[in-house]
């Protein structure tokens, strides 16, 4: 971190943490959560913890290929392997207009411990300003981006 400036890690990282862009960022966090995050994880995840949210975690990271990771430090990956995340619900917002990269589609597997774990269940083009919500246990991966720049914004909560 360069004199404590809020943010400064994403230099190091690629990654950039909103809570560490100070007050801003907290308060978008913290509107998405109260507002979006909470009572949909509510209604939706209600047997999962859904319900029980208090927790969450906010960053932006970019995807790209090789050539674009090169040029620009906020790309740290092509795409992502097969995971699940350590939150009760994850959202996933896309950042980018889809025409300014091609590949970068959130593939959804079956959920983990499930008989159909690990078998594709759903590929997502993600649009500008769409996002996605899954739990936590649900298998997912990145698809490579073969070309351009796709940001998201990932928050985890518990």
């Amino acid at each position: 971190q360069e004199a404590g400036v809020p943010g400064s890690e994403f230099l190091q990282t690629g990654i950039c943490v909103v809570d560490h862009l100070g007050k801003a960022g907290e308060h978008v966090l913290n509107s998405i959560f109260e507002l979006v995050m909470q009572p949909l994880s509510a209604r939706l995840f209600a047997e999962t913890g859904g319900a029980s949210l208090d927790y969450r975690y906010g960053y932006i990271i970019g995807y790209g290929n090789e050539a674009e990771r090169s040029k620009d430090r906020s790309i740290v990956r092509q795409g992502f392997i097969s995971h699940i995340d350590d939150s009760e619900v994850t959202l996933n917002v896309c950042l980018r207009n889809p025409k300014h990269f091609t590949g970068g589609r959130l593939l959804l597997q079956h959920l983990r411990g499930s008989p159909k774990e690990g078998q594709m269940e759903k590929a997502l083009d993600l649009k500008l300003g769409r996002a996605v919500m899954h739990r936590g246990v649900h298998m997912h991966e990145v698809e490579g981006v073969t070309s351009g720049q796709r940001q998201v914004l990932i928050m985890w909560t518990q």
